[in-house]
């Protein structure tokens, strides 16, 4: 019942002709008693009968106190928080609240019509005010009800000036102090959610790019920078992409978010220093699996853009945990970056970073990878797979397999 008179109420005054701003403080004084009612005590215990405001009326010649409070379900809520307030009037037009220490019903001949004013009776009992009012402390603050009040504590990350919650000037929080690498980020603070943050690139600029900053199983933590998302299916970032070896950025945006399935290129790519990458492959149907590379360059650019071999010693067994069912000749196992024979016959197995196999007891005729940034169409592999693992099934040890996964470079 009292539901259907809330609603009655402000289906009535909603659709009276008011300025915006006073329907608006009747609409949310509505959904507060409505907040109040949907959290309320069980049938058995104490029940509390919330007052529809009256408009155009007000208690006269009983106010004992005056504020300019802004809006209607601010005023009831002070008038809830002074146990000698009774019922209170609100003036919309000077929003003003006029506290009283009577009621309609104790002073009925006090009670009179004045235009643009409400009268709104007391019910007694705390306020939670975070759930009648969800936006009370902000977007950047979560709010914590106490007995007679709330307090608003800044979110992770924002700083109070004592009204409001800004965005804390910590590196990579702005792009007026960006950090040099998520691991920088991290390093100044500690309590920072992978997210993107601010990171200035080659030559004084700045990138809004995503850090993870949680473990990764496979890689660990202490802050991953995204480079790379490449999609397998495509030839965005085929071997021999200009994208390898230029500074070109792909798709920034897409450079923000986390591990979705939108191809980019961040200027982490030719901007950042790093000591490890943390790679990833995912198929449809299965989680990320995840591996480490431990290797020291200036960046991803100064490898790449070189062509040369950068051999690493990962081994087989790690580059085949990419994939859940993959398969690779026994033979050739050469790895690292830029991974090419370096002659041999037409369209052999080549990768930007990975591992290529062989039947033969050599690398000249490869045909079977696992890498990202790949080709070769020998003996049937998939020209067109990009990211992922291609297998002849001439020596290979799990058979012929054609997997084109979606691929994370991150770096540390």
């Amino acid at each position: 019942m009292l539901i259907l008179l809330v609603a009655v109420a402000f289906c009535c005054f909603t659709k009276t002709v008011w300025p915006a701003s006073r329907r608006t403080s009747v609409a949310l004084y509505a959904i507060y008693l409505i907040s109040l009612v949907n959290t309320g005590e069980t049938a058995g215990e104490h029940c509390k009968v919330y007052q529809v405001p009256i408009h155009d009326k007000a208690l006269r010649g009983h106010t004992y106190q005056t504020a300019k409070v802004g809006e209607l379900f601010r005023c009831y809520v002070r008038c809830e928080r002074d146990p000698a307030c009774k019922s209170c009037n609100f003036k919309y037009t000077h929003e003003i609240c006029e506290m009283n220490n009577e009621t309609k019903e104790t002073k009925p001949n006090d009670f009179i019509t004045e235009k643009r004013s409400y009268y709104i009776k007391r019910t007694g009992g705390d306020v939670d005010e975070c759930t009648a009012f969800p936006n009370i402390c902000g977007a950047n603050a979560d709010c914590h009800n106490t007995d007679g009040s709330y307090i608003c504590n800044c979110k992770a990350g924002y700083t109070s000036d004592g009204k409001t919650c800004s965005r804390a000037d910590y590196k990579g929080y702005s792009a007026s102090n960006p950090a040099l690498s998520c691991a920088d980020v991290l390093e100044n603070r500690p309590e920072s959610k992978s997210a993107a943050y601010y990171l200035t690139t080659e030559g004084g600029g700045v990138a809004c790019t995503y850090c993870h900053m949680e473990d990764i199983q496979g890689c660990g933590g202490g802050g991953w920078t995204l480079v790379m998302k490449i999609n397998g299916g495509k030839t965005t970032f085929s071997y021999n992409s200009d994208l390898w070896t230029n500074k070109m950025p792909l798709n920034q945006s897409s450079g923000k978010s986390g591990f979705d399935h939108d191809e980019t290129k961040m200027p982490s790519f030719w901007s950042m220093p790093f000591k490890k990458l943390c790679l990833g492959m995912q198929v449809a149907g299965q989680e990320t699996n995840w591996i480490t590379v431990s290797y020291q360059a200036s960046s991803l650019h100064s490898l790449m853009s070189t062509n040369t071999l950068y051999a690493t010693n990962v081994g087989r067994g790690r580059w085949k945990s990419l994939l859940a069912d993959s398969s690779l000749q026994w033979n050739c196992n050469m790895e690292g970056f830029n991974v090419k024979p370096s002659e041999g016959q037409n369209d052999p197995a080549v990768t930007r970073i990975g591992i290529l196999g062989n039947n033969e007891n050599d690398c000249r005729s490869c045909n079977s990878r696992i890498g990202f940034g790949s080709e070769g169409s020998r003996l049937g592999q998939h020209d067109d797979n990009s990211c992922g693992n291609e297998s002849a099934k001439s020596g290979a040890d799990n058979g012929e397999k054609y997997i084109k996964a979606n691929c994370f470079i991150l770096l540390q």
